[in-house]
């Protein structure tokens, strides 16, 4: 199964591949957008920081 069709001077998705884009979309947005959501937990610092130095 090829999910490119691939030519010297272009690419682009095969059948399959535009299959496979249409069912994994919604799950890769949902993914996307919880990890956006965490973005927001960066500008607060939090937890323990250690450093050891020799």
């Amino acid at each position: 199964m090829r999910l490119f069709d691939r030519t010297t001077r272009s690419v682009s998705l095969s059948a399959a591949g535009e299959q496979f884009l249409a069912q994994v979309g919604p799950a890769l947005a949902t993914i996307r957008s919880a990890m956006e959501d965490m973005d927001q937990h960066r500008e607060r610092p939090s937890g323990v920081l250690r450093l050891n130095a020799d």
